[in-house]
């Protein structure tokens, strides 16, 4: 006999960022400008991120990066076990 569980899981999270990884995260957010600045085709998520810096700032591209990031984790950890996720909502 077969069954099916639904549910539904919320929770709220804090993410610190050290001096260094924002640093990290800075300078990464630069290198990808400049790439796209000087004409190198990018897509998806980097095209986001990069979005999302010149309007909101580095702090924009790091919720933007800590959003995809978590979604893809929650998928993935939990395809593994054999649940069917729906949409992964997450609000930072």
């Amino acid at each position: 006999m077969a069954m099916t569980i639904k549910g539904k899981v919320t929770f709220d999270f804090t993410y610190v960022l050290t001096s260094e990884e924002e640093a990290m995260h800075l300078e990464g957010m630069r290198n990808l400008t400049k790439r796209v600045a000087e004409g190198e085709k990018v897509e998806g998520l980097a095209v986001a991120l990069v979005k999302a810096g010149l309007e909101s700032g580095l702090e924009g591209a790091v919720r933007l990066n800590l959003k995809q990031g978590i979604q893809k984790l929650i998928k993935s950890e939990l395809k593994d076990e054999g649940v069917r996720v729906g949409n992964v909502a997450v609000r930072v």
